[in-house]
């Protein structure tokens, strides 16, 4: 079985989403990679988290170190051998050079992303200055010249920038001015962060295909990786809500904590001592069953829930995480003879700009193995696919 590597970004959405969460707010992002990552590292095998790279001596502690601490039997380093990263480089390399129309093309649907600007604004406020200290940059190296010749950065511009980026005083400067006055940092400084995390993707794809690993993309990596043509992975999810409602009590049960810092710890406790103990999770299509075995294992797991608030918990888990629509990775959207609307398990999902040429072949493969279902791929590909995991009965109705 291969080994499935969560990505990085998606392990900061995590903790963006728990710690926005708190407050009511949270992004389709966000959302997305608490479901994923969550049921990932609970019911799946085989999960590693990535490993922070370690840079300097001066390294800055943020609450992705609370994660891997907390669930360091997850985490494994992925760095590949000098000679192999060299060779990954220069393919990515070669494939930015030849990409770069359809790079600024992606780049622009990424910024027009409903979830675009509060990832930016999060990453300002709370992970430039980390991410300088572990990377050594805010934009990578590897591809700094590349995106200054995207962006269209004049040369004596291009190198007053790459200074800055590398100066970790300067970044914590401009973090603290957005926190305090809620002052943007310089828009080249934006675009070249978010540019350099989008070509990331696709630098991990290269090293997805030559390897035995498999990622657990980030939202955001879809609009640089490739549209799904084949379905490596089908399974219906409708007898699978005792686990639905396990990682919405773990996800919505942290958001109850007091403060940042004790929400993602509560998470990743929680997560670890469900790892730790051996569990039979009976199939449970009927959602008050569901809870109520959600609810016993979580007591017999002895999880750290607040309790007196749980009917509270449950029904935020209920309303935006669980209930109607549920997907990991999804693509397609399928009606089935009962009447109920569920997601199918994909590799990652399709773009509204790409799923139209692949809406029939996808639909056929569907059809063919799944004859008593009724395809909505007309109305989904005029319309988008979000690789969301939940959404609200608002949201159903506008598919149907």
């Amino acid at each position: 079985m291969k080994i499935a590597q969560i990505d990085s970004a998606s392990l900061h959405s995590v903790v963006s989403g728990l710690q926005r969460g708190r407050t009511g707010q949270i992004s389709e992002w966000e959302r997305t990679s608490l479901a994923e990552v969550s049921l990932s590292l609970l019911f799946k095998q085989n999960i590693n988290i990535p490993a922070p790279p370690k840079i300097g001596h001066n390294l800055l502690h943020s609450d992705v170190d609370n994660i891997t601490e907390i669930l360091h039997e997850s985490v494994q380093d992925i760095a590949s051998k000098p000679k192999d990263k060299k060779w990954h480089i220069e393919q990515f390399k070669n494939w930015i050079n030849k990409n770069s129309g359809l790079i600024n093309q992606r780049f622009n649907l990424l910024q027009n992303d409903p979830s675009y600007e509060d990832f930016i604004r999060w990453s300002i406020e709370k992970a430039w200055p980390y991410h300088v200290t572990r990377l050594g940059s805010l934009i990578d190296h590897v591809v700094f010249n590349d995106i200054a010749s995207i962006l269209d950065w004049p040369k004596k511009e291009s190198i007053k920038i790459k200074k800055h980026c590398e100066d970790v005083d300067h970044i914590r400067l401009l973090s603290k001015s957005f926190k305090r006055d809620n002052i943007l940092p310089p828009q080249e400084f934006i675009a070249g962060y978010m540019l350099s995390t989008l070509l990331r993707g696709r630098y991990y794809l290269n090293i997805a295909f030559q390897s035995d690993k498999k990622f657990i993309w980030h939202a955001l990596r879809n609009y640089i990786i490739d549209p799904v043509e084949e379905i490596t992975e089908l399974d219906l999810l409708n007898n699978k809500l005792v686990e639905k409602y396990l990682a919405g009590l773990i996800c919505y049960g942290a958001m109850q904590e007091k403060d940042n810092e004790s929400a993602v710890k509560s998470w990743a406790g929680n997560i670890c001592k469900i790892k730790n103990q051996t569990i039979i999770i009976p199939q449970e299509s009927d959602p008050e069953r569901a809870v109520s075995l959600a609810v016993k294992i979580a007591k017999n797991c002895k999880l750290e829930i607040k309790w007196p608030m749980l009917d509270n918990i449950l029904d935020k888990a209920n309303e935006f995480f669980i209930l109607p629509l549920f997907c990991i990775a999804t693509g397609t959207v399928l009606f089935v003879p009962t009447g109920s609307l569920e997601f199918l398990l994909l590799e990652h999902s399709i773009l509204e700009s790409t799923i139209r040429p692949y809406a029939k072949k996808l639909e056929h493969k569907l059809k063919f193995q799944l004859p008593n279902s009724t395809m909505y791929m007309k109305k989904i590909s005029k319309q988008g696919v979000q690789r969301i995991f939940a959404i609200s009965t608002k949201d159903k109705k506008k598919l149907i």
